[in-house]
């Protein structure tokens, strides 16, 4: 110890006498320690901390992978549908794709990101609403029918100051008229890592969210991400089995797709 504080204080002295160099040699250190800091936070964000749903080590990504895609592609819509219907190794499956919205509140027009999503979302991933409810089964059957939409909890206090009344208040998402059912949990931001989703609307109101857009309906324009809750006692293995035999059958039925 004796030892350790002598060159403590050796070094001390040299630093005092060198203020340029103890200038730089302090700011060389905290630039690194900073960068350091946020990359892990980055790292930590978007790859390492468990989605903020029920028992998220039992769910599995589904990517559709062709000529025209990575490995880790996007789905169709309807393929999801296939997969949703012809799977054995599901509980539950979920699609949904990021879309930015014009947000109208009283008039004032803002920039809001949010996601489309198959009507099952909330349920199927264990994500319970702070205030109202999710989406209704009946909401997913008909296209352009249930104008309906869920916020998230920084958009209900930030825009809407937290109002206890808000549900069943209209708001217009690209000119469209859409009623609010629901706010999602606060520590809740979507799917999509790095990204934070402002508001939720359910895939049968897909023109109405992307003006333009024919994305239910063309099993080639591949826009949506898929997941699915395994069964329990299922594995990765024999849920990438079962998909195989599906990918089997679509690629028969489907060949020119």
């Amino acid at each position: 110890m004796q030892t350790l504080w002598q060159d403590l204080r050796y070094g001390a002295r040299m630093l005092v006498k060198n203020p340029g160099f103890t200038l730089i040699a302090v700011v060389t250190l905290a630039l690194g320690v900073g960068a350091n800091s946020v990359i892990f936070s980055l790292v930590n964000s978007l790859l390492l901390r468990p989605l903020p749903v029920e028992k998220p080590e039992r769910l599995a990504a589904v990517y559709t992978s062709d000529f025209s895609s990575t490995q880790y592609g996007a789905s169709s819509y309807p393929d999801y549908v296939d997969f949703r219907d012809r799977n054995q190794v599901f509980s539950g499956m979920v699609a949904f794709t990021i879309t930015p919205f014009s947000l109208n509140v009283d008039g004032t027009n803002e920039r809001a990101f949010g996601e489309v999503v198959s009507g099952n979302y909330f349920s199927t991933l264990g994500v319970t609403p702070a205030l109202g409810r999710g989406f209704l089964p009946e909401e997913d059957l008909k296209p352009g029918e249930r104008a309906v939409a869920v916020i998230s909890h920084k958009l209900w206090i930030n825009r809407f100051g937290g109002d206890p009344a808000i549900a069943g208040r209209s708001v217009k998402l690209n000119g469209h008229p859409f009623t609010i059912v629901g706010v999602a949990p606060e520590n809740y931001s979507g799917l999509t890592r790095g990204i934070g989703s402002e508001l939720w609307v359910p895939a049968m109101m897909m023109k109405e969210a992307a003006p333009g857009s024919d994305n239910l309906s063309e099993r080639g324009n591949r826009s949506f991400f898929v997941m699915g809750r395994l069964k329990p006692g299922v594995t990765l293995d024999q849920a990438q089995a079962d998909f195989r035999r599906i990918a089997e059958q679509l690629f028969k039925e489907w060949p020119q797709n």
